[in-house]
């Protein structure tokens, strides 16, 4: 085989493996951000119904704390009417991609 056809298919590859690549991306980015999402939730309504000794006292900022040892971060965090819910938005990062994801923790609906 001559260099330029090789260069062409290894060009080629490149080409075709780059979406593949992305997409794997944005799975364990997706992935990463429900896992601390789900974390957050539960940590938040944990503290809110004093399940748990959390420091900080607040319940959005130990849901913080959580989602970064998730390595989230909270963008949105309430705390329900109903005693021990609550609702968290966090965001992660995998590689060059984000993903936002929601997760809710308390008694059924």
């Amino acid at each position: 085989m001559s260099v330029p056809i090789v260069a062409a298919m290894a060009g080629g590859a490149v080409v075709l493996a780059l979406p593949i690549l992305v997409a794997a991306q944005a799975l364990v980015a997706g992935a990463s951000a429900a896992n601390a999402a789900d974390a957050a939730a539960l940590a938040a309504a944990d503290a809110q119904f004093g399940a748990v000794a959390a420091e900080p006292a607040d319940a959005c900022e130990f849901a913080a704390v959580v989602a970064e040892a998730n390595g989230a971060a909270i963008v949105e965090c309430s705390l329900g009417p109903a005693m021990a819910e609550a609702r968290v938005t966090v965001r992660a990062r995998a590689g060059v991609l984000w993903a936002t994801r929601q997760a809710r923790a308390g008694p059924p609906q």
